[in-house]
């Protein structure tokens, strides 16, 4: 309990908040890391770069039907989307009763038209996005009438937080439901091998049972809703401080809004703790299977040599003392 207590102690300071011991056991056994994405390993502020319209529709029409629908939206992609609108002074008018379908966007009724906003799979268009762009399609009766690419940069804390874990053995991956060439692109800068974008929330929790059945433990880190299954089904999973109120439901802990590196850190936090909780029980059994004998009299035949009450007591309090004394090593735990 000491090492728990100053392990949690100590994360929480750095940054990591953990509900209970069991999540910091969780994190000790991790060796296979899932990281979402957008906002997770990229700034979370994707920007819209370019786009394209079909006639005879005009850019400030597209933008408004999609800030109308997206601006109730939680997804990522949403919120750029509607800044891009209010930057050209546009208006419109919320809708109230829009459908979110995770994984591929958003649909609702505007007056006698119905319009979808989402992935460019779900509305049946080939992804027309260039290397590290998500495109967001529009569509009106049926009809593609624009799609707009966002870009979001990956963060620099993302690279040193991946190599810490590969150097670690650690395995990463990355499930996104955004696009295939942002996608490929953010797993081509951050160096990692395994990569699926289109994830949609149940695709990223077979993955992981997928790797549960081969035998890993994995640690997922998300923020979104889109997470929310996956951070259930994961042995150890943490959200992004930033993200949703589902995520933060659904995940053992919380990182802080900046840094995906926090997780990595969380989980060498983790396997220390286990650490010193095995010295600490190598010690307590160690140290009283060797004096409890003597305590009971197994030098007598040596010499008629006995333990005294005061030696004894002291001896007692040696073993408590040493155990909590170790387990404050803790302390001079520090994030990297």
């Amino acid at each position: 309990p000491s090492a728990i207590m100053v392990a949690v102690g100590r994360a929480a300071r750095h940054g990591i908040l953990l509900r209970d011991a069991s999540a910091l056991e969780a994190l000790a056994g991790c060796d296979t890391v899932v990281f979402d994405k957008t906002a997770t390993l990229t700034e979370g502020r994707p920007r819209l770069v370019r786009w394209t319209v079909a006639e005879p529709f005009q850019l400030d029409q597209i933008l408004s039907l999609a800030a109308s629908l997206e601006e109730s939206a939680s997804h990522p992609l949403a919120r750029p989307i509607v800044e891009a609108a209010r930057l050209r002074n546009l208006s419109w008018k919320p809708i109230p009763d829009v459908a979110s379908l995770p994984g591929k966007g958003v649909e609702s009724r505007i007056e006698t038209a119905r319009v979808r906003v989402g992935s460019p799979d779900w509305l049946g268009l080939p992804d027309p996005a260039q290397p590290g762009e998500t495109s967001v399609g529009i569509e009106v009766d049926g009809i593609v009438v624009g799609v707009l690419f966002l870009a979001d940069p990956v963060r620099p804390e993302s690279r040193k937080a991946i190599e810490r874990l590969q150097r670690a053995g650690v395995a990463v991956e990355i499930l996104s439901g955004d696009g295939e060439p942002a996608v490929a692109e953010a797993a081509r800068l951050l160096g990692v091998k395994f990569w699926r974008s289109r994830a949609t929330p149940e695709s990223k929790a077979d993955r992981i049972r997928e790797l549960q059945a081969q035998g890993r433990r994995v640690l997922m880190v998300g923020d979104g809703v889109n997470d929310a299954i996956a951070l259930s089904q994961a042995d150890a999973s943490l959200a992004i401080a930033s993200g949703t109120a589902v995520a933060f439901d659904c995940a053992m802990g919380a990182i802080g809004p900046d840094d995906p590196g926090l997780a990595v850190s969380a989980l060498e936090l983790g396997r220390r703790t286990k650490s010193i909780i095995r010295q600490n029980l190598a010690w307590a059994f160690g140290y009283n299977a060797i004096l409890l004998p003597v305590a009971a009299g197994a030098l007598w035949p040596f010499g008629h040599t006995l333990f005294s009450p005061t030696l004894a007591g002291a001896a007692m309090s040696i073993s408590s003392v040493t155990v909590m004394l170790n387990s404050l090593r803790l302390l001079a735990w520090r994030t990297r």
